[in-house]
C-alpha cells in the first residue's frame, strides 16, 4: 500500500522570495554601524525580529504597480486555513537569516503534514553587453555559511520537506557541506521534534529530540553560530548512541553524554537505542 500524495502549496511567486512588505527594503546586518557608515539604509537584525517585519509580511498583501492590481493573481499566505488540514501544506519561504529565526512564524505554517520550507534563491542579474545580452546568477554564501538558513531553520523550526526554488541551472559551490546537511536531515524520521534546551551548555548549539513509536530516540544537533565548536551534549536517557547517517556507535563514558566537534552551520543527527 503506497502513501497518499502531499499538495505543496506556494503563494509566494516572488524570485529571490518575500524579504518585506515594503518597496526597496533596507539591508539587515547583526552589526549595522560599518554599513550606516558609509551611507547603507540598513536596520538591525534585532529589530526585524523584535518587530516581527518578516512575519507580517508573510501574510500581507503583495506590492504592486500603479493600477496593475496583480496581487488579487497571487493572495497572501493564510496559514490558519490549512492548520488541521492533512495532506495540504502550505509552504514556507525561507532564504536570509531573519527568514528562519523566528519559531513562531515557522509554526504558524506547520500542520497535521508538518512543515514544508522553500529556499528561494537571491538572484544576482544584469544585462550585460550588446554581445552577452541578460544573464542571471544564483548567489551562495561561501564554505560551511552556504548551509546557514537550512541550519537554523532546523534549529528554530520543524521541517519535514525542505525544498529549492532557483533562477536557472541548480548548482551549488560548496558540495560537501551540503551534502552533508542532507545526508542528515534525510536520516531523520518525519515526526514531530522537540528542542532539549539543557541538552548543550553552548547556546549557539541547539539540540532537537524526535521520539519514534519504536521507542528509538533521534537527536538533530544543530551549530548555528559562525565558528567551529567541540561541545558536550546531555542524552535524554540511557542507551547505545549511533551517528545517524553511518550507523557508527559514538562513544560515551558514562551513557550519559556525547562529545561532538562541529563546523559552522552543521547538522549532525544521533540515534539513540
Amino acid at each position: 500500500m503506497t502513501e497518499d500524495p502531499l499538495i505543496l502549496y506556494t503563494t509566494d511567486a516572488s524570485e529571490s522570495g518575500l524579504s518585506f512588505a515594503q518597496w526597496n527594503p533596507p539591508m539587515v546586518a547583526e552589526n549595522p554601524e560599518p554599513w550606516r557608515r558609509v551611507g547603507e539604509n540598513v536596520v538591525s537584525l534585532q529589530q526585524v525580529l523584535a518587530e516581527d517585519w518578516y512575519g507580517k509580511a508573510l501574510t500581507a498583501p503583495r506590492l504592486t504597480w500603479g493600477d496593475w492590481e496583480w496581487q488579487h493573481s497571487c493572495p497572501p499566505s493564510d496559514p490558519q486555513r490549512y492548520s488541521d488540514l492533512r495532506g495540504v501544506l502550505m509552504t514556507y519561504t525561507f532564504n536570509r537569516a531573519y527568514t528562519v529565526a523566528s519559531a513562531e512564524n515557522m509554526q504558524r505554517f506547520t500542520g497535521p503534514s508538518g512543515l514544508a520550507m522553500i529556499r528561494h534563491w537571491c538572484l544576482n542579474e544584469d544585462m550585460l553587453d550588446g554581445k552577452t545580452g541578460y544573464f542571471v546568477c544564483d548567489v551562495d554564501r561561501a564554505g560551511p555559511y552556504c548551509m546557514l538558513a537550512e541550519a537554523r531553520a532546523m534549529a528554530n523550526g520543524d521541517p519535514w520537506y525542505i525544498g529549492y526554488l532557483s533562477g536557472g541551472s541548480f548548482n551549488r559551490g560548496d558540495i560537501e557541506y551540503v551534502r552533508r546537511f542532507n545526508q542528515a536531515f534525510l536520516s531523520l524520521p518525519a515526526l514531530p521534534s522537540r528542542v532539549l534546551p539543557d541538552a548543550c551548555a553552548d547556546k549557539e548549539v541547539v539540540v532537537r529530540a524526535i521520539e519514534t513509536p519504536r521507542h528509538e530516540v533521534y537527536l538533530a544537533v544543530v551549530n548555528t553560530g559562525y565558528r567551529d565548536k567541540t561541545v558536550e551534549i546531555a542524552l535524554p536517557g540511557d542507551g547505545e548512541v549511533q551517528d545517524a547517517v553511518t550507523g557508527r556507535p559514538i562513544p560515551s563514558a558514562d551513557k550519559r553524554r556525547v562529545r561532538l566537534s562541529l563546523y559552522p552551520c552543521q547538522l549532525h543527527t544521533l540515534r539513540m537505542r
